[in-house]
């Protein structure tokens, strides 16, 4: 496995179809780069876990992200936080196989207006949106 750099990452994404220079910040800025950040391979069967925000007076209508996390993990590992409306925890099914970038969640301060913030530490997954037809939801799952 190869510890990858952010230009390797940067790389990545622009070859995926990000183009914003924005865009790839953020992905950039939610990854610990002092420790390892690689290409993940998921195949068929395998499980995802993503926290889905809430609907709330702000956002109706939420969607599935790009970020998902690996079983037992927390919203303060993945430094995100619940904001007002809350958050559930669902399992998503891999139904062909993609490649994606695995890394741990960097600490970040928390941001009540995006819902971010704690102190990072766990196995984070970034997912392309073009690629986020390869999952399917399954069900809720327990959250620790």
């Amino acid at each position: 496995m190869k510890w990858l750099t952010k230009p390797e990452v940067e790389a990545f994404l622009r070859a995926n179809g990000v183009s914003s220079v924005d865009q790839i910040e953020a992905v950039l800025s939610g990854f610990d780069f002092n420790v390892p950040i690689y290409y993940q391979l998921y195949e068929e069967d395998q499980e995802l876990f993503q926290f889905i925000r809430n609907p709330s007076a702000v956002n109706l209508s939420p969607r599935v992200g790009c970020w998902f996390a690996l079983p037992g993990a927390t919203t303060q590992g993945v430094a995100i936080i619940d904001g007002g409306s809350g958050r559930r925890f669902h399992r998503f099914r891999v139904v062909r196989a993609f490649t994606a970038i695995e890394g741990t969640a960097k600490s970040i301060p928390i941001m009540w207006q995006h819902e971010v913030g704690g102190p990072g530490g766990a196995t984070q997954i970034y997912v392309h949106p073009n690629l986020i037809g390869h999952l399917t939801v399954v069900s809720p799952a327990e959250r620790r």
